[in-house]
């Protein structure tokens, strides 16, 4: 089943039975229009409760995934009564699988964390979601607890899955402090005009200066306050180099800490293209031995 709505914070989506791998296909599609948007940018965050637990989440992507539940919980639930109940399923394939990119991710997530905290599939039936350049949509704690379910896989320096009013801030008030460093008892060193010196000349004390400058200011400006993550296990996708191959990408394990501020990059927008991840997945699809990899900036 496919659907492309234009009904405000309902994202379109497609519902398809794979009867070779015998798996329940759910994908929601990412930004595509203004309605979307709209989605994007209410981005309060607002109180979400997961597990009996009290946290915060996206204010515009959980209100489309609770209006989503209903109708897309029914067309996966008959789309798991056409499988096959006599058919061998791989212990590596999940009876749902859930996925979408950018906008769709986020809603995706959210939709597999409503579904688990409501247990609304069918006893003994598998749920995974894989999300590709998911927004941040829950804080630390309840982007954790959906490891065992979902992963997000981040592509180099992807602004969305870092972009958050929070992070924007953080990245306005470091700004300030290196546009006029004496406005705030901050010394001279740290100014724009030294720190472009320091990396244009980039020798090791240079790089070491702009490592602690980095470490100083983003410390002074990193609000505590509704700070959202992408949901679950973070998979980044790098470029690396290794021996006797043209440079490509490889995935590693990530931390919410690799996209917990703003990049700010050549390639920051470019590497949020669907086609991109679809680049990169194919080339990170064998993994080498972490000994033979050298990443290549955050690729």
């Amino acid at each position: 089943d496919f659907e492309e709505t234009s009904e405000h914070f309902v994202p379109g989506f497609m519902v398809a039975v794979d009867h070779e791998l015998n798996c329940v296909v759910l994908a929601l599609r990412g930004t595509s229009g203004a309605k979307d948007v709209l989605v994007d940018l209410v981005c309060e965050v607002v109180p979400c409760e997961l597990a009996g637990v009290q946290g915060q989440a996206h204010g515009g992507m959980l209100r489309a995934a609770q209006r989503v539940s209903e109708r897309l919980l029914r067309l996966v639930l008959q789309g798991l009564e056409m499988l096959e109940a006599t058919s061998v399923r791989s212990p590596h394939v999940p009876d749902v699988l859930i996925t979408g990119h950018s906008l769709g991710g986020g809603v995706a997530a959210l939709l597999a964390a409503l579904w688990r905290d409501q247990a609304a599939l069918p006893p003994g039936r598998v749920m995974q979601c894989i999300t590709f350049g998911c927004p941040q949509v829950l804080d630390a704690e309840h982007a954790m607890a959906l490891s065992n379910f979902t992963t997000s896989v981040i592509l180099g320096d992807d602004l969305v899955p870092r972009l958050s009013l929070t992070t924007v801030q953080d990245l306005r008030e470091s700004c300030l402090r290196v546009n006029d460093p004496e406005a705030f008892q901050l010394s001279s060193s740290l100014s724009t005009a030294s720190l472009q010196a320091r990396a244009a000349r980039g020798n090791e004390d240079d790089m070491a200066h702009l490592a602690a400058a980095h470490a100083q200011i983003s410390g002074a400006c990193h609000g505590t306050s509704n700070r959202l993550f992408p949901a679950g296990r973070l998979v980044v996708l790098r470029q690396a180099e290794i021996p006797m191959q043209d440079p490509h990408y490889v995935a590693l394990e990530g931390a919410q800490a690799d996209v917990d501020e703003m990049l700010i990059s050549s390639d920051m927008a470019a590497a949020h293209m669907p086609a991109r991840y679809l680049k990169a997945l194919d080339e990170a699809m064998n993994i080498p031995a972490p000994r033979e990899v050298k990443l290549n900036g955050l690729g």
